[in-house]
């Protein structure tokens, strides 16, 4: 009796209504009649046929589909390290003219900032491209943003989503080096019309100028800072008008304009590009970055604030210490 009713708890006949009720007694009752160790060691037999045939079932689907998802993590690994490869690649054949670029911009912007008279050096009044001070500041903005150009053309056949931290941080500082001459959101709260880019260049406005220049120049993306600054000239004397916003920009280029401000946070952020990924050289102390962020408009250090953690690079370890220069009392 123990042996049958052990052989329909295993095999569920004692649940299933649905199975012959006839067969179902003959076979308890088989079991019943042998002797109970023959009956114990059939059950077992049964049970272990039962799971061998399973497990040739169901062995080679099992197999299949493990296969399967290990080649496919093989491969999206693979996929991985090779596009973090091209992106490394990428960035190192380009990081050194970025750099170049963006140290002999900020030096530029120190000097204007700090030297009072240069002030008046870009009192043009509207006499475009005007003198040697107002040439070469325009040729330095433009160089800068050309080679971060040329550097996201020639990477968009690149996947960035898989970039390590370290070099998605790098492409994120980049566009914020472009966002920071054209975002309007920077004056936000402030009495200025964003239709107008009287005191911010529109996007399509500057991609156009450095468009023109690498045109002009029939670069390879691989121009030195003294080769840009030679194509520039060129192109400034052959069409001055495609480049009359960087003049109108940095016309009445003074502390009481909004436009001034924008200069300000785009100095400070040229400033944590060359701390975070530049040369030792290249760096600037942090007292000197905060007297540059004593000069913005409390208004507008909230607005740069919005600005750096919107683009989630907050964690850097130069934006961190910007951002808490930036802080109000108050602030969160």
């Amino acid at each position: 009796m123990e042996a049958g009713y052990a052989f329909a708890l295993q095999t569920g006949w004692n649940r299933d209504p649905g199975f012959g009720r006839p067969f179902r007694r003959i076979m308890l009752g088989w079991l019943e009649s042998i002797d109970p160790s023959l009956a114990a060691a059939l059950i077992s037999a049964v049970v272990s046929v039962a799971v061998a045939v399973m497990t040739v079932l169901l062995a080679p689907t099992l197999k299949y589909g493990l296969d399967s998802r290990l080649e496919s993590r093989k491969l999206d690994l693979h996929y991985r390290s090779e596009q973090r490869k091209a992106l490394r690649e990428h960035i190192a054949r380009h990081k050194g003219r970025i750099l170049e670029t963006a140290a002999d911009l900020n030096d530029r912007l120190a000097n204007f900032v700090r030297l009072a008279d240069a002030k008046d050096w870009l009192v043009l009044e509207g006499r475009y491209p005007g003198g040697s001070y107002s040439r070469t500041f325009a040729q330095r903005l433009i160089s800068h943003w050309c080679v971060i150009q040329q550097f996201t053309d020639s990477a968009i056949y690149v996947d960035a989503t898989v970039a390590t931290k370290g070099d998605l941080a790098f492409l994120k500082i980049l566009r914020l080096n472009i966002g920071i001459w054209t975002d309007a959101s920077l004056f936000e709260g402030l009495p200025y019309d964003p239709a107008r880019a009287t005191e911010h260049f529109f996007q399509g406005q500057l991609s156009d100028m450095v468009t023109s220049l690498l045109a002009s120049a029939d670069g390879d993306g691989d121009m030195t800072l003294g080769e840009l600054r030679r194509a520039f000239t060129a192109a400034l004397d052959d069409e001055p008008e495609t480049y009359r916003s960087i003049f109108m920009f940095l016309d009445g280029l003074q502390p009481g304009r909004l436009k001034y401000q924008r200069l300000l946070a785009a100095h400070l952020m040229l400033m944590i590009t060359l701390n975070d990924f530049g040369y030792d050289h290249q760096r600037t102390a942090p007292e000197r970055m905060r007297r540059v962020v004593d000069l913005l408009d409390p208004l507008i250090r909230r607005n740069f604030v919005l600005l750096l953690r919107e683009a989630h690079v907050e964690e850097q370890t130069e934006v961190k210490a910007l951002l808490a220069m930036l802080a109000l009392p108050g602030d969160k």
